[in-house]
């Protein structure tokens, strides 16, 4: 509410403003510099985005569930395990070897894996925790053998509900799962001192949230698919704060600047660009015009 207030009142002044005689800004460019018009500094890559792209990440556990398709033991030519059988059935702890290399060494329950064991792939994956009714269901771990590693609830073998990804150059997730993706709200934070915290929706930032950096800058408003859209406020750790409408990172639209000694410049932006026109409202009270 407050960044509304505030764009709302400088609508205002505008207005008003308009029928006063102003000086003319030839030098305000000079004076503070280019960033008075341009915002070249905010268009850095967007949080949570495909770890790819980038050093962030989009928050998706890594298997899909699939491999929790447990069959019944009556596949015998093709896998090969240790069990004890009662009554036709698979009881107690034992081991079942798939024979695309696949381990499962735990606990069985009317033939499917049930209870706590510990499944480990070919290429060196392994999860660890409960199963239910054949499929990762319960709390768990799954270790990625050249990925991030998982830390929380599963549901028919997928992340799902509170947990903790972490990857190996030290970025982490901590948050809502929904379908293995981080659906919710959640804090993520890179290795180089990045920071979101905020709502998530298939795997990116979406919604509200705060976005920071080690150098002590700001980002508070709306995310949508990773980037910066929607009402924000963007505070430079020297003070000097951007209230602005924001597309895909870059402001967009009407907004003002506020600087730390209390001048104000209002107009619009496209693409990062301050278009032709705005207004100087310096501390003193001395207003000035762009062309």
């Amino acid at each position: 509410m407050q960044l509304y207030k505030h764009l709302i009142i400088c609508c205002i002044v505008l207005t008003v403003l308009q029928r006063t005689k102003c000086k003319s800004i030839d030098k305000l460019e000079e004076h503070y510099g280019q960033d008075i018009f341009e915002l070249q500094e905010i268009t850095v890559a967007n949080t949570v985005e495909n770890k790819e792209d980038d050093d962030t990440k989009k928050v998706e556990s890594e298997k899909n569930g699939e491999d929790d398709q447990i069959p019944t033991f009556d596949n015998r030519n093709e896998n090969a395990y240790e069990d004890h059988v009662e009554n036709g059935q698979k009881v107690g702890n034992d081991t079942f070897i798939y024979s695309d290399g696949r381990k499962y060494v735990g606990q069985f329950k009317d033939g499917k894996f049930d209870g706590q064991g510990v499944m480990t792939w070919k290429n060196g994956d392994l999860y660890e925790g409960d199963f239910l009714d054949g499929k990762r269901t319960g709390n768990g771990t799954y270790t990625s053998a050249n990925g991030p590693k998982y830390v929380g609830e599963f549901k028919d073998g997928f992340a799902h509900g509170k947990g903790k990804e972490s990857w190996k150059n030290g970025d982490q997730y901590e948050g809502d799962f929904l379908d293995r993706k981080g659906t919710g709200n959640g804090t993520y934070t890179s290795a180089n001192g990045r920071k979101y915290v905020g709502e998530f929706k298939d795997g990116f930032a979406h919604g509200k949230g705060k976005e920071s950096w080690k150098n002590g800058d700001l980002y508070e408003g709306s995310f949508v698919d990773g980037e910066r859209t929607g009402h924000g406020v963007y505070s430079y750790n020297n003070g000097n704060k951007y209230f602005s409408y924001f597309l895909k990172g870059s402001l967009n639209g009407f907004g003002m600047v506020k600087y730390a000694n209390g001048d104000l410049f209002m107009g619009s932006w496209t693409n990062a660009k301050k278009d032709n026109h705005g207004r100087m409202i310096f501390g003193n009270g001395t207003i000035q015009d762009s062309a």
